[in-house]
């Protein structure tokens, strides 16, 4: 296994990075209901509107994950819009601890993740807890 490392990638690398990083997000995208489109993270992370990571095991593209910073009220949060990738034990932590650096250099309250009910088995050993549950109709 190679070293793991989780590189922020800023505007104007998001063209280069596109094609290695695009799959990982399509997957996380598909799963998303509609609510967010690998276009629109495209052109929100080439913006700097979002914040695009790359996640690598040494020189291999496993996974990608995008973020996005919200303020609501006094409250600004750090906002997890998707997340998509193979190997996920081994990456997680780095990417975990890159998105706490990351909040703090941001000035953000926390971070959030929307996400499948697996998550909240995932990142509760992390420290992380349940906040809200959605559920929906229509939406198949």
């Amino acid at each position: 296994m190679g070293q793991i490392r989780v590189v922020p990638l800023n505007t104007k690398e998001i063209e280069f990075w596109w094609p290695i990083v695009e799959p990982h997000i399509a997957r996380a995208a598909a799963e998303s209901y509609g609510f967010t489109t690998v276009e629109e993270v495209k052109q929100a992370a080439g913006a700097a509107d979002m914040q695009c990571f790359a996640i690598l095991e040494g020189l291999k593209s496993v996974a990608a994950c995008v973020t996005e910073i919200k303020i609501k009220h006094d409250v600004k949060s750090l906002h997890v819009v998707c997340l998509g990738g193979h190997g996920i034990d081994e990456w997680l932590p780095a990417l975990l601890e890159t998105l706490e650096a990351f909040k703090e250099v941001a000035g953000c309250d926390g971070i959030m993740c929307v996400g499948r009910a697996g998550w909240v088995r995932k990142l509760q050993k992390f420290g992380w807890k349940q906040m809200f549950t959605t559920v929906g109709k229509g939406y198949e």
